[in-house]
């Protein structure tokens, strides 16, 4: 793949378990302790402030507390009215189902912060691995070029160690696509959606097809690639290479830093991520072998709303309808019930996608 990459890509393939080796035998000739000497009172920032410094506040990103209101009682000569009455209805419905239930669109930011025990004391020992970065990207529609909101966008970023398995960080990545199959469903709105009996999906680094072959009723989706590789001029004089994920370690791999690598299951659906950052693994990192691969960071999605009425989450997606601006539509159970349907009948053309369990 050096044939296609190199004019696209600034860093230079190099294999994790080889450099990481070789690292990590100059640092031994530097110290002769497990842990380096901190460096850090030398090299303070703080050493260079002065009592005219704007204040500086430690911050950490975390999802935030939602403020609480304690509410007064109505006054009883108020309960006749219609509004009233109505926001008590719309109180009471709100206590017993949350709009933002089983929602998989709702993302909040998530920080992860170790306990003091995961830094100092663990089944890991400081320079014993690596620590590997890899941000993970929404799907996008890439024949949309001309609408920005439909290039990728961050979804969330992972740490993991050499010795984790792709399988283990394939398992944790988050999609809507994960639990269900899905399908048209505009003939039918009603119809139950087919949870999956196998999850066929691979994962491209470099040259290389990492297949799922955990579930013995997964198909090999690499087949169909390589045989369209074949057809393709530029890729014609390419030997692409073919692995077990469950097999294969993040060490053992050959990458190319911040180069887009494909995540693709579904049938259709393709996640790009990179390996953004590779480093040893130090005290700086949890020392407990449990916590990899773990979320670092995901990205937060405010707009979930209906389309139509923007009081609900949605849980349709319309596809091709003419009867809206915006392709994809996204609608509440209510608002694609009234909007697409009368007397039960499919008024227009469109495809329709559920997202929501219920």
């Amino acid at each position: 793949m050096d044939l296609i990459y190199k004019k696209n890509i600034k860093s230079e393939l190099f294999n994790i378990k080889s450099v990481f080796e070789e690292y990590k035998e100059q640092l031994r000739g530097y110290y002769s302790c497990a842990e380096p000497p901190s460096f850090e009172p030398e090299i303070d920032i703080a050493l260079l402030s002065s009592s005219d410094d704007t204040r500086i506040l430690k911050y950490t990103p975390r999802p935030t507390k939602g403020i609480k209101f304690v509410e007064k009682e109505l006054p009883p000569e108020t309960k006749h009215l219609k509004s009233i009455s109505k926001y008590q209805e719309l109180k009471t419905s709100s206590k017993q189902t949350s709009v933002f239930e089983d929602n998989p669109i709702n993302r909040r930011q998530y920080i992860l912060e170790f306990d003091e025990d995961s830094l100092k004391k663990g089944d890991l020992e400081p320079f014993s691995d690596v620590a590997i970065t890899i941000r993970v990207y929404e799907p996008s529609l890439f024949k949309r070029a001309d609408n920005l909101s439909n290039k990728a966008h961050f979804q969330e970023e992972f740490v993991v160690l050499g010795q984790n398995l792709i399988t283990e960080l394939r398992d944790k990545m988050s999609c809507v696509c994960k639990d269900f199959h899905f399908f048209d469903i505009s003939e039918n709105p009603e119809a139950p959606q087919v949870e999956k009996t196998s999850d066929p999906n691979f994962i491209f680094i470099t040259d290389t097809f990492y297949n799922d072959m955990r579930n013995p009723n997964n198909i090999d989706y690499s087949k169909h690639f390589l045989k369209w590789s074949e057809n393709v001029a530029v890729l014609k004089r390419v030997k692409f290479k073919v692995a077990d994920m469950a097999s294969t370690k993040f060490i053992d791999l050959s990458v190319y830093l911040g180069f887009p690598q494909v995540y693709f299951h579904h049938g259709n659906c393709e996640h790009l991520f990179v390996f953004s950052h590779i480093a040893l693994l130090d005290s700086n990192y949890s020392l407990r072998r449990s916590d990899y691969p773990f979320l670092r960071s995901s990205r937060v999605k405010y707009h979930n709303s209906c389309q139509i009425c923007a009081n609900e989450v949605y849980n349709y997606m319309v596809l091709d309808s003419d009867a809206h601006v915006q392709n994809p539509t996204y609608l509440c159970n209510k608002c694609f019930l009234t909007y697409h349907y009368r007397d039960g009948k499919k008024i227009g053309r469109f495809k329709a996608f559920r997202f929501s369990k219920n």
